[in-house]
């Protein structure tokens, strides 16, 4: 008798016959297939693929199929669910997870949110109790706010330090270095859910952070990455063995067939690309990738995000002291030069202390589209020359207030309708008048003092010719001004939306109203009692 049957203890489809050559050898041709010694069977994952695939090739030896598989292979369209709070795209997401198990990788383009999709799944399995997120340095404290936003029923630690106790809260944070690092004790337990953010940093299974993230135990594991891996099919097979490593098989068998592997004088080259479209149809069962041109009906038309992190703080706290004694030894002058001064120079600080954090947010918009712009907003010159430096690579040109009218008209052009620069950096002085819609996106590299002024700028983006959605993100250093500024615009934008008020501004030169330092001072005060 020779059937196709489900095994569901391995989670695999037994291939029962009698042994023949021809059938032997019709078995060997579909991916991932196994020879189990002891039970003297053949099997493969139980997914459509497989089966799809096993019925054609063995079509010809008369082949039945168990009735509890012929699910696998009814291609029934999946009804997706309307959730509060997410756009029908996301749902759509969380569908697939649920589809998959919950062992999944959600590779949707930058911005449209693979973080709330993963956080709101989480949220409807009240089983799930201990959820280990691995991620980027920079995102830990985004992290931890989307959490409070969309799982309000579990706890949150972030690990800060490699020294720090972890607890017994339900979502423990960490980077990929702490993760490293705390190896030994992270494969102590098992974990209900794994997820790791930015996935892509974990793809060469030879590094020693991919070895220890592939140690780490866990019931459903959550891959995240808006960076396409399909340069190089290679790349995708650590995640993809993670995920489910019965689907995916062994890496030789998987390079022999999708990485175009062969033997040189230097070794096995497995840098290829071969059976692209049979790769494609497998991953369709364990990953989810939508780019912004396929949901843009859905999209508003621009959406803020603002990044939590924490920067290194000394020359910051100097700055506080400096301007804490400032306002102590002329308290009658506190609208004075010598206070502005102390001001500027504190906002300066902070500006430096998120360059690397910038430069990390630009570097993943970039690698993740090759087509894509973006620009960056700053307000002082040694900001601007830091960011110049780093992201010289990707193609950098700055309009600001020392351009003369004829050099911006000729950036702004060369921006607009060449492939590179991809970077455009701005200041109010010389941002203002100028179209940017080449780009969709914008970092505010450091905060302005009025949200108008900050809307201005999100403005030579948003405008007639823009195409995408425009995404403005706002890396905020806590514990600095920055969190003053922000806290202090947007109850200004909340008027403003309320209200027809004439709002503050600031003049060409970054000037501060005298309103807004009376209560930024205020807040500073505050902050340093």
């Amino acid at each position: 008798m020779r059937i196709l049957s489900p095994n569901l203890q391995t989670s695999r489809i037994d291939i029962t016959s009698e042994y023949n050559l021809d059938v032997v050898n019709a078995i060997k041709l579909i991916p991932d297939r196994t020879w189990d010694i002891g039970r003297k069977m053949w099997s493969i994952p139980m997914t459509s693929f497989h089966l799809r695939f096993a019925l054609d090739v063995l079509k010809e030896y008369g082949f039945e199929v168990s009735a509890r598989l012929y699910t696998l292979i009814e291609e029934k369209p999946t009804r997706f669910i309307h959730r509060d709070g997410l756009y029908n795209f996301q749902s759509q997401a969380v569908d697939f997870l649920n589809k998959a198990n919950g062992r999944a990788l959600i590779a949707d383009e930058q911005g449209l949110g693979k973080t709330i999709e993963a956080l709101y799944w989480i949220s409807t399995k009240p089983d799930i109790k201990s959820i280990l997120v691995i991620c980027p340095a920079s995102v830990i404290y985004k992290w931890e706010a989307e959490i409070l936003k969309w799982d309000k029923s579990r706890t949150v630690q972030v690990l800060r330090t490699s020294k720090e106790e972890l607890s017994t809260k339900n979502y423990i944070i960490m980077s990929y270095s702490i993760m490293t690092r705390r190896n030994i004790e992270l494969t102590e337990k098992v974990w209900d859910c794994l997820i790791f953010d930015e996935c892509h940093k974990i793809k060469d299974s030879r590094a020693q952070r991919s070895r220890v993230a592939k140690s780490i135990e866990s019931k459903y594991i959550l891959a995240l990455s808006g960076t396409p891996l399909v340069n190089r099919p290679v790349e995708f097979y650590n995640i993809l063995h993670m995920i489910n490593p019965s689907q995916w098989g062994t890496w030789w068998s998987f390079t022999q067939r999708y990485c175009g592997a062969h033997n040189t004088y230097w070794g096995r080259d497995v840098t290829g690309a071969s059976n692209l479209e049979e790769l494609s149809a497998r991953l369709q069962n364990t990953m989810i990738r939508r780019l912004k041109k396929d949901v843009l009906q859905e999209l508003p038309d621009i959406t803020r995000t603002k990044i939590p992190i924490l920067v290194d703080a000394s020359e910051i706290n100097q700055a506080y002291r400096n301007l804490w004694e400032t306002l102590h030894k002329d308290r009658e002058d506190t609208g004075g030069n010598n206070v502005l001064a102390q001001l500027t120079t504190l906002r300066q600080a902070v500006g430096r202390a998120k360059v690397s954090t910038v430069v990390e947010i630009a570097k993943d918009l970039l690698d993740a589209n090759s087509e894509k712009k973006i620009v960056i907003y700053a307000v002082h010159k040694e900001v601007v020359r830091m960011l110049e430096e780093e992201l010289r690579p990707y193609g950098v040109s700055s309009i600001t207030g020392d351009v003369n009218n004829e050099e911006r008209s000729k950036r702004q052009l060369k921006f607009q309708n060449d492939y590179m620069p991809r970077i455009m950096i701005i200041s109010i002085a010389g941002g203002e008048g100028i179209d940017l819609f080449r780009a969709d996106g914008l970092i505010m590299g450091e905060r302005e003092w009025s949200c108008t002024t900050e809307e201005q700028a999100e403005a030579r983006l948003h405008r007639i010719g823009q195409k995408n959605a425009v995404e403005v993100f706002y890396p905020i250093a806590m514990n600095t001004i920055d969190e003053d500024i922000d806290s202090l615009i947007e109850s200004k934008r909340y008027i403003l939306g309320q209200v027809v008020i004439q709002p503050d501004v600031q003049t060409k030169e970054g000037r501060i109203s005298d309103s807004i330092k009376e209560e930024l001072l205020s807040s500073i005060e505050r902050r340093m009692k």
